[in-house]
């Protein structure tokens, strides 16, 4: 059974990457990887096995530029953002061997200062990076 599941994710994986490649938009693939993944990770989770961690939103600041109607995160805390060494150290975790994917969004990612650091770190681990902007 337990094969079973593997093959089933890597096929899950294996379409979702040729439905990006072949220029599927990024906001209907949110919608497609919860989908396809989240019957796997249930039966996974149901089985006590680990899951396999191929995404991560990563919320670089609660700061924004915008006081937008529909939006109030620019009411959120302006501070514990992670520092440089606090990234590296969080990427080195071995839970996170298999990420395939960061995606940076915020506030507005823009408004760090180290933005240009924080991208340098993980493109050295990571490949594929996008970074949400308003």
């Amino acid at each position: 059974m337990l094969n079973n599941l593997s093959r089933t994710r890597h096929f899950t994986v294996h379409v979702l990457k040729q439905l990006y490649a072949k220029g599927l938009r990024t906001s209907l693939m949110h919608v497609l990887i919860p989908i396809l993944q989240a019957p796997i990770h249930h039966v996974l989770r149901s089985l006590g096995l680990p899951l396999t961690i191929l995404f991560m939103n990563y919320v670089v600041t609660w700061r924004c530029n915008l006081r937008c109607i529909m939006c109030n995160i620019w009411k959120h805390p302006q501070t514990n953002e992670l520092g440089i060494s606090e990234l590296e150290d969080f990427l080195r975790n071995p839970l996170l061997s298999q990420l395939e994917w960061i995606q940076l969004t915020g506030g507005e990612p823009f408004m760090r200062n180290d933005l240009d650091e924080i991208i340098r770190v993980i493109l050295t681990s990571h490949p594929r990076l996008d970074i949400y902007k308003h």
